[in-house]
């Protein structure tokens, strides 16, 4: 993996003020705007922490809140966070984080030799293995401990202030993206009193992704409209970093705001978090969806990311993840990412699992056009590296399976574009019922609840026009 920063995109960043912060001892430095995973990804770091158990390294996969791999331990003392996902890190002055699960240094390779004994590593081993002799355990335990665990549980009270506050509203969206904002905007139009909570510090979700335009403008643009609109409404607000993390019944939520930890240590004031309890007449989810990995070899190791984040990291922060760069498919979405990618400077191939010719004048043709190499009627059997991935091995779809001959396609970095998943974890805590959808290949909100409404990718809704989306929701919402 080779990352580095690119002129001329980073829409997140502000390239006059620098950052400066601190990984495993050293020292590096980033840009305001950054997070300490595309800081740290520019600065051509590959290697972020270990595996539990295997201790298997881990590099970074996403560029939010579904990072599964990429955790820190975030300062120290009192304030100091285990497993905190490195992709939700805003980047502050003098932030400080280690890595987990590298004992006895950070990102230490004693225990990696467990990967290697996988076969004689069952469930229950180190307990069934471990007692005899009985006095012994003690000792056992200290390494065991060390090996199956992450980050570290604070040892120094938590002396920071935290507040709850009520709240009642017409509507409630959860999700600040095209479809939550569109939505919002049908509501605070007709006088509601709307809440809008988005988890992230800035509204637009994956506009940035988006290629067609909205009302005659750029996604982006209408975006900022349309957030200049409803911070103008008086009986609208808006939670930025607020994570919608319950719906109870009779429309009850609970919204946890992260006030201050955005900020440097040195100037923190005031309360750290707000609980908002929030009673709603009624509720609008625009959660979004999440995409899906692809099932190979290896395919955990560092430098295999999904192809939605590296486009994102390109285009948010100014960050290309690698030079040589393979995007693995089976829809159209991975050929957008990979144009973004190709005109950041990467050389791009697409390896696409659908057999067939791609129809004409659509986006696989634009690639193709760009200079992004296509082989279609190809999967993924195996990614292969030491540290990092450096080639991955393909082979032809004969049938059902992956066939011959196999080929090997040199690659710093390794996309991963698999369909989309519908974020339905609301909708499932608030006693909906997830259904099948065999055409998208993913579970979707089944039957629906009263006073509720989900709009977006989080309905399955992929690749709609938003003026759909914003009439579906606008239709739901009338002022009791």
């Amino acid at each position: 993996m080779s990352g580095q920063r690119i002129h001329g995109l980073g829409e997140r960043l502000d390239r006059s003020r620098t950052v400066r912060f601190t990984f495993n001892g050293r020292s590096y430095q980033g840009f305001a705007g950054d997070t300490l995973a595309s800081a740290l990804l520019a600065a051509g770091e590959l290697l972020f922490s270990r595996s539990w158990k295997y201790h298997r390294p881990r590099g970074i996969v996403t560029s939010g809140i579904e990072e599964p791999s990429a955790l820190v331990q975030l300062e120290r003392g009192a304030h100091t966070i285990p497993n905190a996902k490195m992709p939700e890190i805003e980047l502050y002055d003098q932030l400080v984080g280690e890595s987990v699960n590298g004992w006895p240094g950070a990102l230490a390779r004693l225990f990696s030799v467990n990967r290697w004994g996988t076969p004689l590593f069952p469930a229950g081993f180190y307990y069934k293995t471990f007692m005899w002799p009985a006095k012994a355990w003690m000792f056992y335990e200290r390494f065991i401990r060390k090996a199956g665990g992450l980050g570290e549980s604070p040892q120094v009270e938590d002396t920071a202030t935290y507040v709850h506050q009520n709240i009642h509203c017409d509507v409630f969206i959860a999700g600040g993206g095209v479809a939550g904002l569109a939505a919002a905007l049908a509501a605070g139009r007709s006088g509601a009193r709307v809440i809008l909570a988005e988890l992230q510090p800035q509204l637009g979700g994956s506009a940035h992704r988006q290629t067609a335009t909205i009302d005659g403008h750029s996604a982006s643009a209408w975006v900022r409209a349309a957030e200049a609109e409803l911070a103008a409404m008086p009986e609208a607000r808006i939670i930025r970093r607020g994570v919608v993390f319950g719906y109870h019944d009779h429309n009850f939520l609970t919204v946890r705001e992260a006030l201050t930890d955005h900020l440097p240590l040195a100037g923190r004031s005031g309360f750290r978090e707000r609980l908002w309890r929030v009673r709603a007449k009624q509720v609008i989810l625009a959660t979004g969806a999440h995409e899906r990995p692809m099932v190979f070899g290896n395919n955990d190791l560092p430098g295999v990311m999904l192809s939605s984040a590296m486009a994102d990291y390109a285009t948010l922060y100014g960050v290309l993840v690698g030079r040589e760069i393979v995007l693995l498919t089976n829809n159209d979405t991975a050929y957008a990412d990979a144009l973004v990618l190709r005109q950041a400077g990467a050389r791009v191939s697409v390896v696409d699992a659908r057999t067939g010719k791609a129809p004409p004048g659509g986006v696989v043709e634009q690639a193709t056009n760009a200079g992004v190499t296509v082989l279609r009627g190809h999967v993924p059997v195996q990614a292969d590296g030491g540290l990092a991935v450096t080639e991955v091995i393909v082979a032809p779809m004969v049938g059902d399976k992956a066939g011959a001959p196999r080929r090997t396609l040199p690659c710093d970095a390794l996309g991963m574009a698999g369909g989309w998943n519908p974020a339905i974890h609301l909708y499932s805590h608030s006693g909906g019922k997830a259904q099948w959808n065999d055409a998208q290949c993913c579970f979707e909100p089944g039957s629906r609840i009263a006073d509720q409404t989900i709009v977006g990718a989080g309905a399955a809704d992929f690749g709609v026009a938003t003026r759909r989306r914003f009439r579906r929701a606008g239709q739901q919402l009338r002022r009791h």
